[in-house]
């Protein structure tokens, strides 16, 4: 037999082995230069005219025939009219394109992109108003994924809330990514559910040191600042007198506002006086006289309460320019013996409780935090897992309970927002759009900042007791130093 004819078939009979098997293992065909689907069984295999009532749902359904078939989906060009909405979008095998060509030659490295041509093209068609596939390329020029190596795609390992959830409390309680992994992979049963890498939980922890950078004291300052405005749900402030209207002040307003309000009531006990009142049918003029601090009446100002409506309305009109109620009609009140400051003369924005009192935990701790959704998530968990123990022993329950989480409708969410909506809600700060303080740089906080450490005394004093003693010719003793740097020389 010739040698290049044997050649020859011994490569093809390896070529057609190698065919073989990947034609077993994932039901295609090679031609050595694209990969065909040829299972008609495929449940979700689009094609050429499908309509789809919105971009989402066409995107659910093209990741759906991608998970099964065994490749990753990515998003490529799409077009928006000037109304905002789009007109077309492409989604392409995660594969498609190659990586640029320069003249400059590098070292060889792992090559994700292989210019595959797979891809689903939507456009939006005006009289059914809705979106009309008008290409569908169903070959790829790579092998495609099995079942067993589909959780090792790029879609797989993309992790999640609750992944998210792991390695951020693990790593505030002091436990190291990989031990979280292991753990978390020991209670979901194995890598399949465990939700990504040990890597991809590295970078995650990487995004979250990323997120920060240099603006931690910036978001320490919003922080602060925030809190500020929601301490005076916590603090109670000192009462100076007896009177009910101030303790009812102090239980309503903030307190900031509280403080005004009794400088007022403490200028209507020893500030104002009377001067009279006139009865005009079911309202009553009060004449209260002004004082200065040294006593003497400056000014008179009318005061009209009508019973049936509950006012006391002033002339000075203070309430009006400030919000609060002055002092004069702070003076008509307590003479009235009244216990409650009309809840007209209460706005809203000075309320103590202008946020509820169940959401106040929440935001002492971050500032920026949805209390209500913490509140939901929680009985969400807790009642998952009432469920899921209860029928874990029923297998006919548990299925009909996996399907109806499957059919439940999710909006879709790229991977990048879903980790930066995790980032925020974790730390509890947003990026402040302004930095007005950075970290000092070229700051050294151990020696002296030479990049040495301190030096004791006894240290220095090491080397000297070493040295032999010789006799100094300026103060004559027997020492370590000669007359150049004699102690006395400044002296003698």
């Amino acid at each position: 037999m010739d040698p290049i004819s044997f050649n020859e078939t011994f490569v093809k009979d390896i070529f057609d082995e190698i065919d073989g098997i990947n034609g077993k293992r994932k039901g295609v065909v090679h031609d050595r230069e694209f990969t065909t689907v040829t299972n008609d069984d495929v449940k979700y295999k689009p094609k050429v005219g499908d309509s789809f009532e919105s971009v989402e749902s066409a995107e659910k359904m093209y990741r759906k025939y991608a998970n099964e078939v065994g490749f990753d989906v990515r998003l490529s060009n799409k077009k928006i009219n000037k109304l905002g909405r789009i007109t077309s979008q492409f989604y392409v095998c995660s594969k498609e394109g190659r990586p640029k060509v320069s003249g400059r030659t590098i070292r060889n490295s792992n090559i994700k992109r292989s210019g595959c041509g797979a891809c689903l093209k939507i456009h939006l068609v005006k009289e059914p108003n809705q979106y009309e596939v008008y290409k569908f390329v169903e070959q790829h020029n790579h092998i495609l994924f099995n079942k067993e190596e589909m959780r090792f795609s790029r879609s797989k390992r993309q992790l999640h809330y609750a992944d998210h959830k792991n390695v951020f409390h693990g790593s505030s309680s002091k436990v190291g990514v990989t031990k979280s992994h292991r753990f978390i992979k020991a209670v979901k049963g194995g890598v399949d559910s465990s939700g990504g890498t040990v890597r991809d939980h590295q970078n995650f922890k990487r995004d979250m040191t990323y997120f920060v950078g240099n603006k931690d004291a910036q978001m320490l300052l919003n922080v602060m600042a925030n809190r500020r405005k929601v301490t005076t749900k916590s603090t109670i402030p000192r009462l100076v007198s007896p009177c009910k209207l101030e303790a009812h002040a102090a239980e309503v307003y903030t307190r900031t506002i509280f403080f005004e309000i009794q400088k007022e009531l403490r200028k209507a006990v020893w500030l104002c006086g009377w001067d009279g009142f006139t009865d005009i049918g079911e309202t009553r003029v009060y004449i209260i006289t002004h004082k200065n601090k040294a006593s003497k009446v400056t000014t008179k100002y009318t005061v009209i309460k009508n019973k049936m409506e509950n006012s006391y309305d002033c002339s000075c009109n203070c309430f009006v320019r400030n919000g609060i109620s002055c002092r004069h009609a702070l003076k008509v009140m307590l003479n009235d013996e009244v216990d409650k400051i009309p809840d007209k003369y209460i706005l809203r924005r000075w309320r103590r409780d202008l946020v509820p009192v169940e959401w106040l935990p929440a935001h002492f701790r971050y500032g920026e935090v949805d209390a209500e959704k913490e509140r939901l998530m929680s009985l969400a968990y807790s009642y998952f897992e009432r469920i899921l123990g209860r029928v874990q022993n029923e297998k006919d329950i548990l299925s009909r309970f996996v399907d109806q989480l499957v059919d439940i409708e999710l909006p879709l969410q790229s991977h990048t927002e879903e980790t930066t909506s995790s980032i925020k809600e974790f730390l509890g700060v947003s990026q402040p759009e302004t930095v007005d303080v950075l970290p000092p740089t070229g700051i050294r906080n151990k020696g002296c900042g030479t990049g040495k450490r301190l030096i004791s005394a006894a240290e220095k004093a090491i080397p000297n007791g070493k040295k032999q003693n010789k006799k100094c010719r300026l103060c004559g003793q027997m020492a370590t130093h000669d007359s150049r740097n004699c102690p006395k020389r400044d002296y003698i």
